[in-house]
């Protein structure tokens, strides 16, 4: 199924990724045989920001079979980086009961053994019978964390449905907002590139923005430069070089 792009570049959406039937065994499985626990942030349990709970997904074989449902949705080319695959240490299921919710936060990257650094976070929706929860992303680079958000154009609501993947950058100021009612079960982890030389945005094709329901239909199109994005990069390359000492909350 193509791609809609939410913002160029940064955001995507991608219904019935993953199987219905994955998506029903990762739920049974982990609530029969594992333990959740409460999430962390910065490996410190805060619930007043953060209140869902968690389950570490340590089995590769079942990870690597989720990757082969979301491979074929991710750009095996970025700027120029070629793609290396999930960090197989970032796999949790997130399990959100009512009124839990996850405030505004940005993504940290993560680094694999081999200084390879995780650019996307992939977040798959395991099911639908449930209200609010939306992961809501803002749509400017400039938002700031803790601003109140007035109107729709504002931001981008993802809505929990079964097998929807979501494919976002790190550097997204997004939230989980509110469970109203039942609960809600995603699957997050890292995807990785190659790590070298600056971040530069562009796009797969040369339309200066691609707005909500516009579709990419060829995934594996190389990235090319393209200044139009340099406010999302130059915030991103700031921050994590140390330029830049915004209170923001990482992952």
């Amino acid at each position: 199924m193509p791609y809609t792009t939410i913002i160029k570049d940064n955001l995507w959406v991608i219904p019935d990724a993953l199987p219905e039937p994955v998506c029903e065994y990762l739920i049974k499985h982990n609530e029969t045989t594992m333990v959740f626990k409460p999430c962390t942030m910065n490996k410190v349990i805060d619930t007043n920001y953060r209140d869902s709970c968690e389950v570490h997904i340590e089995d590769h074989t079942l990870a690597r079979m989720i990757w082969k449902f979301v491979k074929p949705y991710v750009h095996v080319q970025y700027q120029g980086r070629k793609l290396i695959g999930p960090h197989y240490k970032t796999f949790y299921l997130l399990r959100y009961g009512p009124g839990q919710q996850f405030h505004q936060h940005r993504d940290g990257h993560s680094t694999n053994s081999n200084g390879q650094k995780s650019f996307l976070t992939a977040l798959i929706y395991l099911n639908s019978d449930c209200k609010g929860g939306e992961t809501r992303t803002l749509m400017s680079p400039r938002h700031k964390l803790g601003l109140e958000i007035k109107t729709g154009a504002d931001y981008f609501d993802a809505v929990p449905n079964m097998g929807t993947l979501v494919l976002m950058r790190h550097y997204l100021l997004h939230a989980s907002m509110p469970m109203t009612k039942g609960i809600k079960y995603v699957l997050r982890f890292n995807i990785l590139y190659e790590n070298y030389g600056p971040w530069y945005a562009g796009g797969p094709t040369n339309k200066k923005f691609e707005g909500v329901g516009v579709n990419i239909t060829a995934p594996d199109v190389p990235y090319v430069n393209n200044p139009i994005d340099d406010a999302w990069i130059k915030c991103e390359d700031e921050c994590f070089q140390g330029r830049r000492k915004a209170p923001d909350v990482y992952w």
